[in-house]
């Protein structure tokens, strides 16, 4: 499953894609359409798995970026938001030394946790959010000094 936006998902079953429609309720329903289809289901979201459930039938998706999601990060180590959410962690602070994959922050879109990954090794000069922070895609969030820009 890949974020295709903030609403849609493109989703593989049986080796076919799928864009799938998600709009997340107040009181925990979820609407998906599949092209025209559109249906109503009771959600939640348990160790990185989406639940539904609607008319007696079950379905679980299983999110498969187990170590996070890299976010946009370029060459010179300038980590961007992947999309629009809200900071609910942060795992970098100005000075640390940080090796490619690992976490530097959460983000949550769409009442879902995604911890962001580092693509790339060096030095973190600045963190630009802090815990709390509604950020917009391709928001710059982390800085990293890495070794040829260094030299």
């Amino acid at each position: 499953m890949e974020s295709r936006g903030l609403e849609t998902w493109r989703v593989t079953v049986a080796d076919e894609p799928l864009d799938v429609v998600l709009a997340v309720s107040p009181d925990g329903q979820v609407r998906y359409q599949v092209g025209t289809v559109r249906r109503w289901a009771a959600c939640a979201w348990e160790a990185g798995c989406l639940h539904l459930s609607s008319g007696g039938r079950g379905l679980v998706v299983e999110e498969k970026l187990p170590q996070g999601v890299v976010a946009d990060e370029t060459s010179d180590g300038t980590l961007r938001s992947p999309a629009s959410g809200v900071v609910t962690s942060l795992s970098v602070t100005p000075g640390d030394q940080v090796e490619a994959g690992q976490r530097a922050l959460t983000l949550e879109s769409m009442k879902i946790e995604s911890p962001l990954i580092c693509s790339v090794p060096g030095k973190v000069s600045e963190v630009r959010v802090a815990v709390g922070d509604q950020v917009s895609q391709r928001q710059v969030l982390v800085v990293i000094e890495t070794a040829d820009a260094a030299t």
